[in-house]
């Protein structure tokens, strides 16, 4: 199970290009999750609650890259956001992000391809 502030901590203890790339990963890593909210083969909703929620989660994840890429990244912004991504109350959605989160710092370390 991963700890919400020690994410956050490393998070904030990336440099500036990386933290960016893996917030970018994150966020698309939860419009992957965001998936399981859809109607297979349709265009409705099974889950409209779990999209909603995942949306506002990836609002302020992108938030935190765009004051990434500005070079005006908060601190304090960066190291809540491990809270504010992983600690879910309702068990799908922690799940999901929790699944992002992993799979997001997973990319993250694995060496570049070379060329």
């Amino acid at each position: 199970m991963l700890n919400p502030d020690a994410e956050g901590h490393w998070l904030s203890s990336l440099e500036g290009r990386e933290r960016a790339l893996f917030l970018a990963i994150l966020a698309h890593e939860l419009t992957v999750g965001g998936r399981e909210a859809y109607q297979v083969g349709t265009e409705f909703l099974d889950k409209p609650g779990l999209l909603r929620s995942v949306n506002e989660i990836q609002h302020r994840v992108t938030a935190c890259l765009r004051g990434e890429l500005r070079d005006a990244g908060k601190m304090d912004f960066v190291e809540a956001l491990g809270r504010i991504v992983l600690e879910q109350s309702d068990p799908d959605l922690a799940d999901l992000t929790a699944s992002a989160w992993t799979r997001g710092r997973r990319a993250l370390e694995r060496p570049a391809p070379l060329d």
